[in-house]
């Protein structure tokens, strides 16, 4: 997410009087000033949609408030590393009357106008949002400093977690240190020796879970698309011996929850990962339905191109996503070039732009009746199970070899068909080839187990060579479509950081079309003789 970064360490204590008397002794140990900030009651209410937009989008969604003022803040689960909270939130002010209902507070989330309400709006759309617990906290803060400088912020917090209203509140000691330096090297050894000297235990949960876990909730949406859902269960009840039609629906009712699961996620549009698993999930469940068509109702074709449809809106995210990471670590140091800094900057700026677009013809399209429709389709004929004889009758170990053995055969024609002046359109062909082999192979894998985890990687590697070949070209396509643009604010210093920028790009094309033989040949020849003799 984008935001405000927070690190930060938790510790649940029982009494906060030898920890102060520890900070009063060994503030000037640490050169630390201690500045006390004042007592203040807050209340913080947490809320989701009913089937966990948020939650499912790693998210955090608050309401804090202090006194008269209140403030909505989104933040992230992040993660744990050497004992601190890393993690990103951004806060908007919320105006609700002060004993406002969380109704009535809830009901001001998605009409706030800055970037927790664009936030809220994007993610649960048109479904309401519910409260789903509270804690009151009394917090105590010092702030503490180093040499005129913030070092770090250190919360005494008494607080009441309050899930069912039914229920006695938990009561717990909270310690947190927040980091107010981007440089946390001191703040670790400071940190480890209040943890050692006072004896704390730092804590097992975020107050967030422990509100979940007081409130008996337990977040998570998976659809019921019927079972087995995914390839333990898969494994767990029949393994090899299953047919083509039970292992082609548990296929994809896993695929499809995947992409189900990354759709808030995608639609929150911080971590660009969400979008890039939405859309792998629709290529691949694109690709199982493909494979497994024969054994398929006829009206899973059309659900097959509504897939394509949505994956093109999460596509054009996606592939600007890609050319921003790929500049962002290409800009020149502005105090070594400031002029080409300044051009690099005016494209990364033209390209956010441009994603900032295709976002919201994304949203428009999540949010449209056409997805609604694409989901509750998808949903009943997952549930409906395999139907025709062929598909419940039929081995998958009997069918699967000559599905692969079809797919291997066009990897090998397109493969052996390109030369040294194959244009780039070639390469994209065989690509899509090499993608379907490799979807087969992992579809297949609960029936044929070691014969494909011994082959698999041999074609993984070379469908990331060929997919850094496309992600160039498509790169260098967009990078001379911007310099030729009509644009008034394309200027000189920009065309030629575009020029520059798809050199970089060609050369790293040719670098990877280098690669290419070596790749090639393994996954021919005895690597798939030996693959195929563990298919019979």
């Amino acid at each position: 997410m984008s935001g405000t970064p927070e690190i930060e360490w938790q510790f649940d204590v029982t009494d906060f009087d030898p920890i102060q008397a520890w900070l009063n002794t060994q503030a000037q140990r640490y050169g630390l000033t201690l500045q006390a900030q004042g007592t203040a009651g807050q209340v913080d209410v947490y809320f989701d949609t009913a089937d966990w937009r948020f939650h499912r989008a790693s998210t955090a969604l608050r309401v804090r408030r202090r006194g008269a003022a209140a403030e909505a803040t989104l933040k992230t689960f992040g993660l744990v590393a050497g004992g601190a909270r890393h993690r990103h939130e951004i806060s908007e002010v919320i105006r609700a009357p002060a004993r406002a209902t969380a109704a009535v507070v809830a009901s001001r989330l998605s009409a706030l106008p800055g970037p927790v309400g664009e936030r809220v709006r994007a993610v649960a759309h048109d479904l309401p949002l519910a409260r789903l617990f509270e804690a009151r906290v009394e917090r105590r803060v010092l702030l503490a400093t180093s040499a005129d400088a913030d070092f770090c912020e250190i919360a005494f917090d008494a607080v009441q977690v309050i899930g069912d209203p039914k229920r006695a509140p938990l009561v717990l000691l909270r310690l947190e240190v927040e980091a107010k330096t981007p440089d946390v090297s001191g703040l670790e050894s400071f940190v480890a020796a209040l943890r050692d000297e006072c004896g704390l235990a730092p804590a097992n949960a975020s107050k967030f879970e422990l509100g979940l876990k007081m409130g008996g909730l337990h977040p998570g949406y998976a659809p019921y698309l019927g079972a087995p859902a995914t390839e333990a269960e898969l494994v767990a009840l029949v393994g090899p011996a299953a047919s083509i039609g039970l292992l082609a629906y548990t296929v994809m009712r896993e695929r499809f929850g995947q992409f189900i699961a990354n759709e808030p996620g995608a639609r929150m549009g911080d971590d660009v990962e969400f979008v890039h698993d939405m859309r792998v999930a629709t290529r691949r469940l694109r690709a199982a339905m493909g494979l497994f068509e024969p054994f398929l109702p006829h009206r899973a074709l059309a659900l097959r191109e509504e897939l394509r449809w949505i994956a093109g809106a999460l596509g054009a995210v996606r592939d600007l996503d890609v050319q921003i990471e790929h500049l962002t670590h290409a800009m020149p140091a502005p105090e070594g070039q400031p002029v080409q800094a300044l051009a690099y900057h005016g494209i990364l700026n033209m390209l956010r732009d441009q994603r900032s677009a295709a976002r919201q013809l994304m949203l428009g399209e999540l949010n449209s009746g056409r997805y609604a429709r694409l989901v509750g389709g998808f949903e009943e004929l997952l549930r409906a199970g395999p139907h025709k004889a062929a598909a419940t009758a039929r081995p998958a170990r009997k069918v699967l070899p000559d599905l692969i053995l079809e797919r291997y055969r066009k990897v090998r024609k397109a493969g052996d068909e390109l030369g040294e002046d194959s244009p780039p359109s070639s390469y994209h062909a065989l690509r899509i080839r090499v993608k379907r082999l490799r979807y087969a192979l992992e579809f297949s894998h609960p029936v044929f187990g070691a014969a494909v985890d011994v082959y698999l990687p041999n074609v993984l590697a070379l469908q990331d060579i060929l997919g850094g070949y496309q992600d160039a070209e498509v790169a260098i396509a967009h990078m001379r479509a911007l310099s030729i643009s009509n644009e008034a604010f394309i200027s000189p210093q920009m065309v030629f950081a575009l020029g520059e920028m798809s050199q970089q790009r060609a050369q790293q094309a040719e670098s990877l079309r280098a690669q290419f033989p070596d790749a090639w040949s393994r996954i021919t020849g005895k690597e798939w003789k030996r693959m195929r003799a563990g298919l019979a």
